[in-house]
């Protein structure tokens, strides 16, 4: 017993001692002592009017900083760069305006890449991803060249002329191919910093093609919206939409309708269906166009309500918000998709002349033919097409003067209905039958069965 108390008194006196000293040697602790000996060096002096060891004598921890403080910004501290006055300001004050700066900074060609350029070109030059890519790839392609390479790690002005030059001359390279090319090195100088140092490169002169435009008939158009392109009943009327939104809207292909959404279509007020168009060319902007209704929501012919009602949902996903849909994958389309595989591909079998931009070209046409009697079918032409300038806008004045000949509205003729034929909308390139339809007529008022009946027509020998 007396044993297990003594070892307990002993395991008591050593804990004391360890919990002292770990309270001694304690972050806190030591934080406390190295204050206590500082404020000691500072107020205990011979200059000081209040000399003393305690802390809590001159108001703690925050009084005795506010001393150290205050003595401390008493020292005098000399300016290491003393005030430019008389000509040498005069000399800094030239040199800062003669330096020409590209705020906020510029890229050194030596250590960066392709991907640094191409980043700096979004951030900085407000440039678009698929644009500045665009330049990205040309730039590989002239760094390539086996003549006359040009060298993006060391560049100058001369390197690029001499490529230019060379392509022009020996490679027939078009006015537009030297256009690309040289707003891509346009994008490095501003880059680099350089594009104000370094001469611009002249073009050749690019030939005015505006208005060498041919359009389709609205025959043609009313046969690209009715043709049978494939055996699957729906999927012809998904493929025939596409063109309908093409050609009745003209908005931009394809960027602009790969990105149209169905919450873009407002077709539930009676007399307001308008439908909001965002133009990625301009940098997300948008505009709103009045639909007429039939293009709208007429029951009869193809109509965005019904597409969006009956067709759409065969092919789309459930959780998709795009209006045009890849009928494999139900997704939104992609702009390669959408280009070669729909437009390029069914196209081809009504008009072989067909290309993307057609249908834009045929739209604003078709608009100043229908509004040629306004005063204001100029202006309302460009809100339509979405212009920056109204020189855009007036070649297609030009071109409806070439190719009305005062047949009516060239959107009512591309939307007129075919004939019924067996009872079936004729399709262009369907085989006709000479099988006859049976006729709906009037039952007897001595029969019972009912108020309309069908009579079979006789043929053969029984008609005899």
């Amino acid at each position: 017993m007396a044993r297990s108390l003594r070892s307990k008194d002993v395991f008591q006196k050593r804990r004391g001692h360890f919990l002292a000293n770990s309270s001694r040697n304690s972050p806190n602790n030591i934080q406390t002592s190295l204050d206590e000996r500082l404020l000691k060096t500072h107020i205990n002096d011979t200059y000081n009017a209040d000399p003393t060891a305690f802390i809590d004598a001159v108001g703690g921890h925050n009084q005795e900083w506010k001393q150290v403080l205050k003595k401390v910004g008493q020292n005098h501290v000399e300016d290491q760069y003393p005030q430019l006055v008389g000509k040498d300001m005069v000399k800094l004050s030239y040199e800062l305006e003669k330096r020409d700066y590209y705020p906020p900074y510029t890229l050194d060609p030596e250590k960066n890449t392709f991907e640094d350029i191409r980043n700096y070109a979004m951030t900085r030059q407000n440039m678009a991803e698929s644009t500045s890519s665009k330049y990205i790839a040309l730039a590989k392609i002239m760094e390539m060249h086996p003549i006359f390479p040009v060298n993006f790690k060391n560049p100058h002005w001369t390197n690029f002329f001499q490529y230019m030059d060379h392509i022009k001359r020996y490679e027939g390279a078009t006015p537009n191919m030297l256009k690309n090319r040289r707003k891509s090195w346009t994008m490095f100088c501003k880059a680099w910093g350089t594009n104000k140092e370094w001469p611009t490169y002249r073009l050749p002169h690019v030939p005015d093609r505006s208005k060498d435009i041919i359009l389709p008939t609205p025959e043609t158009v009313k046969e690209l919206l009715q043709h049978r392109y494939t055996g699957d009943k729906y999927l012809n009327r998904l493929i025939q939409y596409h063109f309908f939104t093409g050609f009745m809207v003209g908005m931009r292909p394809e960027r602009e309708m790969v990105i149209l959404n169905v919450e873009d279509l407002y077709l539930n007020e009676i007399d307001n269906y308008t439908i909001r168009i965002l133009e990625p060319k301009k940098r997300g902007d948008a505009r709103i166009l009045r639909l007429e209704k039939t293009i709208a929501v007429s029951k009869t012919r193809k109509s965005f309500k019904n597409y969006i009602d009956t067709i759409r949902p065969r092919f789309a996903d459930r959780d998709e918000k795009a209006l045009l849909v890849n009928p494999k994958t139900g997704k939104r389309w992609t702009e390669d998709q959408l280009r070669h595989c729909l437009l390029y591909r069914y196209s081809k079998q009504v008009w072989p002349r067909f290309w993307p931009y057609s249908m834009r070209h045929w739209a604003a046409t078709a608009r100043c033919i229908e509004w040629k009697k306004d005063n204001t079918v100029l202006y309302r032409v460009k809100y339509w097409m979405g212009h920056k300038q109204l020189d855009q806008t007036l070649r297609y004045l030009d071109l409806a003067k070439l190719y009305d000949q005062g047949k009516g509205s060239w959107l009512s003729r591309a939307l007129k209905q075919h004939k019924h034929v067996g009872g079936l909308r004729e399709f262009p390139g369907e085989e006709r039958t000479n099988e006859k339809r049976p006729r709906f007529v009037p039952f007897s008022r001595r029969e019972k069965s009912g108020p309309m009946g069908i009579r079979t027509p006789v043929t053969g020998s029984e008609g005899q």
